[in-house]
């Protein structure tokens, strides 16, 4: 039984599939597994896969229907053998080193969850994610942690998860946008202790965004506000509830931006977000005033509301003619 289990969702990633997987064989740390999960691939993702697998023993394939990214990871967990699991996408990839440091610092420091920091892959240049954190490790228990961009990515690659956080959870499946998200921040429920590591070691490609991130609505895009409504759930009463409060009101923003114009939406949706966003924001006023980032959260969302609706004035009166 291997250590620690990596588990592959794949969906026609023939382009970045055979850079993936060289980067898991040739990790340093050799007691893996490596569960790769072909999620209904119509292009030669399989072969590779395949080719690999007879190949290796430490690699396992696994074929199912379509049935989205979020089910193809279900999968890996019920196959994962590891005490340890971590996540690759397909068309990223790891250093050599990754599963080593983030193992070997895990067992010193007695973490359940260790995240390290990510290398933004573009076309034509490699950019380090930007952070504030000088120490080479900050530790934290969930009560303490501050969701912020630097120190949670909203996703579940760049982690590795104890097993015992996550054996009794999954992924949401009725959920198609920040589903990574929600089965991470429900995971850290379940941590004792967290550790944030200033090691750049996940390559995470930019240059393929063909996913559901880009602007035009969808009603698989809305599932997003299920899931900030869900991660905010875990943080009530912990130090991260305003900043998780603020990525709730920002994922209503950008559902009413992208969506205002698409039939149905006024009808279907605006009444529930702009009731959600009111219920959020009058939370916001019962937070002590003293602290200053709480404070500035609160202005910018003010901001952004008067910015909203000049917004879709613009787009009522004015689009038309653009």
């Amino acid at each position: 039984m291997a250590e620690l289990s990596i588990i592959v969702p794949i969906f026609n990633a023939e382009q970045y599939l055979d850079r993936c997987i060289q980067s898991l064989v040739k990790q340093t740390l050799k007691d893996i597994q490596i569960l790769l999960i072909d999620d209904g691939s119509t292009d030669s993702s399989s072969v590779i896969a395949k080719q690999y697998a007879a190949t290796d023993n430490r690699i396992q394939y696994f074929y199912k229907e379509n049935g989205g990214v979020s089910s193809a990871r279900n999968l890996g967990l019920q196959m994962a053998c590891g005490e340890w699991i971590t996540f690759v996408d397909s068309d990223d990839w790891i250093d050599r080193n990754y599963c080593a440091i983030m193992l070997s610092c895990a067992k010193e420091r007695n973490l359940d969850i260790v995240e390290i920091r990510r290398i933004n892959e573009f076309e034509t240049a490699s950019v380090k994610q930007p952070i504030l954190q000088e120490a080479y490790l900050t530790e934290y228990t969930f009560d303490k942690f501050i969701p912020n961009e630097e120190d949670f990515y909203g996703t579940c690659w760049g982690y590795l998860f104890a097993k015992h956080c996550i054996e009794k959870i999954t992924f949401d499946e009725n959920i198609h946008l920040a589903e990574d998200a929600l089965f991470t921040v429900e995971a850290m429920s379940h941590a004792n202790k967290i550790g944030v590591l200033n090691e750049f070691l996940y390559h995470y490609n930019l240059t393929l965004h063909s996913s559901l991130s880009q602007g035009v609505f969808n009603e698989k895009k809305y599932t997003v506000i299920q899931s900030r409504i869900k991660q905010l759930e875990f943080f009530r009463n912990c130090e991260g509830e305003y900043v998780m409060s603020a990525r709730l009101a920002d994922a209503c923003f950008y559902m009413y931006a992208i969506g205002h114009n698409t039939p149905g939406f006024m009808k279907n949706h605006y009444k529930e977000l702009n009731k959600i966003f009111k219920m959020n924001f009058k939370n916001w006023n019962s937070w002590s005033s003293k602290n200053i980032l709480k404070r500035l959260v609160r202005l910018r969302y003010r901001i952004d509301l008067n910015f909203g609706y000049q917004l879709s004035h613009f787009f009522r009166n004015e689009g038309k003619n653009i």
